[in-house]
């Protein structure tokens, strides 16, 4: 059994006895070298090997966690950030870090939006925590057709909830796409991650029940936050 390996089952081990629970921290790379009398290099990859089967997640300049194995998000389900968390018994955190208006630029948005170019957008820009860690940032763009939406700034609560219940937009469905990405910088720094760590993004243009689109968003998630499903029938 080479070092690495070694390391691995002595975690895993640890977190199948519960001497580890969802999220502790475990030991640092010092401890685990001079444990086991290994390099940096050692304690890293197997680490790293964790990590991608599931069993720990990294915050940047804190340490090394172990992870709930069962986040699992749906796919083809529609809700808010907020709701999902209360789902899974977690009070959700939401930063904004931009909330503004502008009628220059976003050419693309504003056609998927079904908007003229001089057209105004307002833009707005959160990161979306659970009980432990940054795990997503969204990046909105919103129609300014939805009257209103400034207030929302000013109340700092669940968007969908705000536009259902407070300005009365019924919500329908959204067009999503996926693709990975990586990290830069600016995502670094607000997720508490690598710069070139993997992201998930999921892009959406949500409609009302009217068939008018109102948001383009796109939602960046760390990579090791979620296990993404999807229920797929046989087409008959």
């Amino acid at each position: 059994m080479s070092k690495i390996e070694k390391i691995e089952r002595f975690i895993i081990g640890e977190i199948e006895a519960k001497r580890y629970h969802i999220g502790d921290q475990i030991p640092t790379e010092a401890s685990l070298m001079e444990q086991f009398d290994v390099s940096r290099m050692t304690v890293n990859k197997a680490l790293s090997n964790l990590r991608a089967k599931n069993y720990l997640y990294s915050v940047r300049g804190k340490g090394t966690f172990v992870k709930d194995k069962e986040e699992h998000k749906q796919l083809n389900e529609l809700i808010s950030f907020a709701e999902e968390m209360r789902r899974r018994g977690i009070k959700p955190i939401t930063q904004t870090l931009e909330f503004s208006y502008s009628t220059i630029g976003y050419e693309e948005e504003k056609k998927l939006l079904q908007l003229d170019k001089n057209d105004g957008v307002y833009r707005l820009v959160r990161v979306r925590h659970d009980d432990k860690r940054p795990i997503a940032m969204d990046i909105a763009i919103l129609s300014q057709k939805v009257t209103g939406i400034i207030e929302y700034h000013l109340i700092g609560e669940s968007l969908y909830r705000f536009l259902e219940e407070d300005i009365g937009i019924e919500i329908d469905y959204s067009i999503q796409k996926l693709r990975a990405t990586k990290a830069d910088a600016f995502f670094a720094e607000h997720l508490q991650i690598e710069c070139g760590d993997p992201l998930l993004k999921i892009s959406n243009v949500t409609y009302t029940k009217q068939g008018i689109p109102f948001e383009v968003v796109d939602t960046y998630y760390v990579h090791d936050a979620y296990t993404f499903e999807q229920i797929c029938r046989k087409n008959v």
